[in-house]
């Protein structure tokens, strides 16, 4: 299955907040309950903190039976104030496990996304951009990869296990752009 089959209206089993799913219904797909997972023809796959074994269950024998899977990323972790709470990635390792698949990854670090948000922006090719993000590896690592510079927010989670990203310039909080 391709995503081009994954079209208005198509039946797919997503998981993530209840924001996520509104925007998923919003894009004109049929949301199915975890019971129905056999009539998916796509799996979407967002973080939030109710996953449960059901979705895991679900996500997995949809996968298996041929759905297409795609996530929005696969940040292993995600900053919290009380400290690192796990991230889309650990649902996302969860799933691939599970159903023997890969999930396919529509947000950062890839291309696609980076692409999209500089044409939505509509300026004039060669303008300067930069993504600022609180990650090395997918934000400040995914927008160098393609050509934009990376700005990192220093925080909880500026440093990514093994990553040798170097941010283009690093802020302690978002008002330092006012600043």
């Amino acid at each position: 299955m391709t995503t081009g089959e994954l079209g208005k209206g198509a039946k797919v089993f997503a998981m993530g907040t209840p924001g996520f799913l509104e925007q998923v219904a919003g894009a004109g797909f049929e949301l199915l309950p975890d019971d129905r997972w056999e009539e998916a023809a796509g799996v979407l796959i967002s973080g939030h903190p109710r996953f449960d074994y059901n979705e895991l269950k679900a996500a997995s024998m949809a996968g298996r039976a041929g759905a297409f899977m795609v996530t929005i990323g696969r940040d292993p972790t995600m900053p919290m104030p009380d400290g690192l709470w796990p991230g889309t990635g650990s649902i996302v390792a969860a799933v691939e496990i599970a159903s023997g698949r890969e999930v396919v990854v529509a947000g950062k670090p890839e291309r696609p996304i980076f692409d999209l948000a500089v044409k939505r922006l509509g300026l004039p090719p060669g303008s300067r951009i930069a993504m600022i993000g609180d990650r090395l590896d997918t934000d400040v690592g995914g927008a160098q990869a393609v050509g934009l510079e990376g700005i990192l927010v220093a925080g909880n989670n500026t440093h990514a296990p093994g990553t040798r990203v170097t941010p283009n310039h690093e802020i302690r909080s978002l008002r330092d752009l006012i600043d």
